[in-house]
């Protein structure tokens, strides 16, 4: 190669081979003369001093860091990082040689690395994606000048320096909070324990230095998590999410982390799935984001799950489908493309597909539980859904929807010993999960029906309606609870008051939005007297894509429709369900 002394030197894993040329190719389109060699695995003697006369030679070393180089302990990057580390012990302070590149959320706090590479400038290229801003930077160092301020790059979470890269000193333990908190939030398989910790984290950052944007941004972005995932959504949740992000922006105006922070307040944050009320403001923000950074992981990221709430797949499966180039978040991404189609798309098929993706590059509570969702609801198949759910972490399992999953299997599959069981582990008398919101003893009172305890059944329906009654007092219109109230009535065969409550939640609340509740509306009519408009309800239920509880599978295994199967009308419904492929995996697909 033609001027070496010029040249760029890149070091990598070979697991990181496909980032590295991404890298490569990009510096070769803007002029640069670049060191990549694809044959790591060659070797010999030859070979060896040719690397080492490169390393000696070269103008810029990019070392490329990932979770992949933090996994070997061997290899031969990490002579090449060595003899880096020495080269630069014979260069005057502040002379530009190392450029540090994370292609995925490797942690710089926690990395493998020389001590030489943690002194400069980190850059983070998602997937090897070059951006105009560090290309810049490197080309001007090329041709000896001094690069001005150096802004960070994406999610790098380092503050600007003067010049690039003059050696700055190692992170401060504010930021060395903010980055194990973010390795914690990048998981896959988030979930409370971790969430735990990251907030813990927050915590102290922002104790130890109240001034530092990123940390308030990190601090809200775990409260926004909280409620996404249903384990918190609190008034005074919701409220930390908002304040948390406005105080990094009063910080830090243009800082891309507090930006983020402030999209995923009004995504995820502001805890409601209709996300039509901020979706203008928070599309505003993340088009500014992607300005900067167009693969930036965590903004994909929640600008997929903002199409999803508009109910936009196509722009739902663009962000994941790039969020799925990224090694880091692939499994991620691929288990939000799941519940998109499950959800949105309705396509049970491609769900199925992008589910068993996710799995097989990790398996995770997410994931599983898509999993468990479809062979219950789509394919029927009830060991396979206990199958998924016993592989999810038992300290998951004891989590409200985890709770709520495995109550739904067993009382599909008629174990009421087991739905007891998995009771009994769960202190609280009260669950809050995007899968179940109600009282626990509506379960185990299910449980005692269904092993013909009846008085046991009766006690726990009152338990569960005092429950409910407690928190009317607090909110006496709220439509979500009256409709419980309707439900716990009827098991205790007070009809007359429950259709009276009925009667009063309907005109509260006008038409329910929540597809389980209108298959309760709809057998609470059977239980009123009223067959016939319990059966054109539940046809016309059936009749809607998306609801999953009337998918052919779903229909013939729920306890709840056994008073009607032997009804014609709703036999001839469940023939109509197995013979239309959208509703059943067995029916012949249509031409």
């Amino acid at each position: 190669m033609n001027n070496e002394h010029k040249a760029v030197f890149l070091s990598y894993a070979s697991e990181d081979g496909e980032a590295a040329k991404r890298i490569c190719d990009a510096l070769r389109n803007a002029g640069v003369e670049v060191w990549f060699d694809q044959n790591e695995l060659v070797g010999g003697d030859a070979w060896d001093q040719k690397i080492r006369k490169h390393i000696k030679e070269c103008a810029l070393l990019v070392p490329i860091i990932s979770a992949a180089t933090q996994a070997r302990t061997e290899g031969y990057f990490r002579l090449e990082w060595r003899l880096a580390d020495q080269r630069t012990h014979l260069m005057a302070q502040g002379r530009p040689f190392l450029l540090p590149v994370v292609i995925d959320a490797t942690s710089d706090a926690e990395a493998q690395v020389p001590d030489s590479f943690t002194e400069v400038q980190w850059t983070r290229l998602p997937g090897g994606a070059m951006s105009d801003a560090f290309c810049r930077r490197l080309v001007t160092l090329l041709r000896g000048g001094a690069g001005g301020t150096t802004p960070a790059v994406g999610n790098d979470t380092r503050v600007p320096v003067e010049s690039a890269p003059v050696r700055t000193a190692r992170l401060s333990e504010t930021q060395q909070l903010v980055a194990k908190a973010w390795v914690l939030l990048n998981k896959p398989s988030l979930a409370r324990v971790e969430l735990e910790i990251a907030d813990g984290l927050g915590q102290r950052a922002t104790a130890l230095d109240p001034s530092d944007a990123d940390a308030w941004s990190l601090w809200s972005q775990v409260d926004s998590w909280y409620i996404y995932h249903a384990l918190d959504d609190s008034p005074a949740r919701r409220e930390g999410s908002r304040t948390k992000a406005m105080r990094a922006l009063q910080l830090a105006p243009d800082s891309f982390e507090a930006r983020l922070a402030q999209a995923c307040y009004l995504i995820r944050g502001a805890g409601t799935w209709d996300v039509s009320m901020y979706a203008e403001e928070a599309e505003d923000i993340l088009r500014g984001l992607f300005a900067e950074n167009p693969v930036e992981p965590r903004a994909l990221l929640v600008h997929g799950i903002l199409c999803r709430g508009q109910g936009d797949m196509t722009g739902a499966r663009t962000s994941w489908n790039e969020l799925s180039r990224n090694p880091d978040f692939v499994s991620l991404a691929w288990n939000e493309i799941a519940w998109a189609e499950l959800l949105v798309g309705h396509d049970y098929r491609a769900a199925e597909v992008a589910a068993d993706r996710s799995i097989a590059l990790g398996p995770c509570w997410p994931n599983l539980a898509v999993k468990q969702l479809l062979a219950l609801s789509w394919r029927g198949d009830l060991d396979a859904a206990k199958a998924a759910y016993e592989r999810v972490p038992a300290a998951v399992r004891q989590e409200d929807h985890g709770v709520a999953s495995g109550c739904l299997i067993f009382h599909c599959r008629r174990e009421p010993a087991q739905i007891q069981r998995l009771l009994a582990g769960v202190a609280r008398d009260w669950l809050r999960s995007n899968a179940f919101h109600g009282p626990k003893a509506w379960w185990a009172a299910l449980a005692h029906e269904m092993a013909g305890r009846k008085e046991s059944a009766q006690l726990m329906w009152q338990g569960a309606l005092a429950q409910v009654e407690r928190r009317l007092a607090e909110e006496p219109d709220s439509v979500f609870l009256l409709k419980w109230k309707v439900r716990l009535l009827i098991r205790l065969e007070r009809l007359p008051e429950a259709e009276k409550i009925q009667r009063l939640a309907i005109e509260l609340g006008g038409q329910e939005p929540n597809q389980g509740t209108r298959i309760f509306d709809a057998l609470a009519q059977y239980w009123f007297g009223y067959t016939d408009a319990a059966l054109e309800a539940i046809e016309r239920e059936a009749g809607q894509q998306g609801n999953m509880l009337m998918l052919a599978a779903s229909c013939r295994l729920n306890p709840h429709f056994d008073p009607l199967r032997e009804h014609p009308r709703f036999q001839a419904l469940q023939a109509r369900l197995d013979a239309d492929p959208r509703k059943s995996p067995t029916a012949p697909l249509k031409p």
